[in-house]
């Protein structure tokens, strides 16, 4: 397996040019110019670790499902990935002006809500992406949603010290295994995620 750690070493002998390319392939440098989560092609990206994004991107396919919590990025570059795509927090607009579709998050869904989201979502997600704050409350919110090959990529949003880590133990203690990474990320010099994940999952961990 190639060794990411290894190569953004700042000893590495070929460490500054390695890093340098890589970031630059993956649109790191255009994002912090534009202040968004976009590739080199200007698309929108997710908005996880690169390292991450490469473990995922080498492995999905069209006709996976994905659920986005947060990230309105994130969910753009999935409705472009994934053969259905859905949200508990973000919602469809419409522009009046141009008809173009726009995205609005809501932070605001009721534990009812989020219940029923969960119900309507049994086993249908090959990939959660759980960003956003407030994670460890909703973990048992999304395991039900999992297929039995799904994974979660799980990321450290900053917002409170302790919410990435409690959401982790409590995947742990439901008997999933993690992969943490740190990395850049768009918008972010380092940004920690996790790939969190059982046995027979779809990426072959």
């Amino acid at each position: 397996m190639f060794n990411f750690l290894k190569m953004f070493k700042r000893n590495s002998a070929v460490g500054p040019t390695t890093r340098n390319s890589y970031l630059d392939d993956h649109g790191y440098y255009l994002a912090m110019e534009k202040k968004k989560s976009v590739f080199a092609n200007e698309h929108s990206a997710p908005q996880l670790p690169y390292a991450m994004a490469d473990i995922l991107f080498s492995k999905i396919s069209k006709e996976q499902a994905c659920s986005v919590r947060w990230d309105i990025y994130t969910y753009r570059w999935a409705l472009h990935t994934f053969r259905r795509t859905s949200s508990c927090r973000i919602a469809i607009r419409k522009k009046s002006s141009s008809g173009h579709r726009h995205f609005v998050r809501d932070g605001e869904q009721s534990a009812e809500q989020l219940a029923e989201f969960t119900q309507t979502h049994l086993k249908k997600f090959d990939l959660v992406i759980f960003d956003g704050p407030d994670k460890a409350e909703e973990v048992e919110n999304i395991i039900p949603t999992l297929t039995d090959s799904g994974v979660v990529a799980m990321v450290d949003d900053f917002s409170d010290g302790y919410d990435f880590e409690t959401a982790l133990s409590k995947f742990h203690a439901a008997g999933f295994r993690s992969l943490i990474i740190k990395n850049p990320a768009p918008l972010f010099h380092e940004l920690t995620g996790a790939i969190i994940y059982r046995d027979d999952n779809f990426l072959g961990l």
